[in-house]
């Protein structure tokens, strides 16, 4: 035979084998990679703590505070799962009286989450409990969310999140309370609105 392999040269047979011993290494640490950035810390969904995660009834969605990057320190907030735009606007009306700071946001929402942050390096811990959040996409219902979005766009002329209210009145959404905090009007709002 002389080198030949069934009509293919020894030489072409072993650089082909060499080819897909790159080939299988290259998609093996490929897929590794994948793997293990999948797994990391810092891609990995945050998990919901549950101590404050509860479920009140059937017919209730909780807004509630994690643990890790987004642990706000505010009080968790229980919204009824309402019928109709009367109910949302009457339930927001009774959530802005009853909290001295409340925030209406999502969770997933990277301008509420610098919002939360900055309310809740501010706000000192004896004005913990007038201080609330309430996570809108925590709802389970896509239409009640919708119509809290509405209620706070009819109120506050802005269909965005956050919606920051500070003793009963909306100061705006996260530019506008970044801004605030730039010109040092912030602390005196929050500390005023308690």
């Amino acid at each position: 035979m002389g080198g030949k392999i069934k009509g293919i040269s020894a030489f072409r047979f072993r650089s082909f084998m060499v080819y897909m011993l790159f080939l299988f290494v290259f998609l093996a640490s490929s897929l590794l990679i994948i793997m293990l950035s999948a797994f990391s810390g810092s891609e990995r969904a945050p998990k919901k703590n549950t101590a404050h995660h509860k479920q009140f009834g059937g017919s209730h969605a909780v807004a509630y505070v994690e643990d890790g990057p987004k642990h706000f320190n505010a009080t968790p907030i229980v919204v009824d799962q309402l019928v109709d735009n009367q109910e949302v606007k009457s339930k927001i009306e009774a959530l802005v009286s009853e909290h001295g700071i409340i925030v209406f946001a999502k969770s997933r929402c990277p301008f509420c989450i610098q919002t939360i942050q900055l309310l809740d390096s501010k706000i000192p811990s004896v004005m913990r409990h007038q201080y609330a959040v309430v996570y809108l996409d925590e709802i389970p219902y896509e239409s009640v969310i919708k119509m809290y979005m509405n209620a706070l766009d009819e109120k506050t002329g802005a269909r965005t999140v956050p919606r920051v209210f500070v003793g009963g009145k909306c100061i705006g959404g996260n530019d506008d309370t970044q801004k605030m905090n730039q010109k040092n009007e912030l602390d005196d709002l929050l500390t005023n609105s308690i």
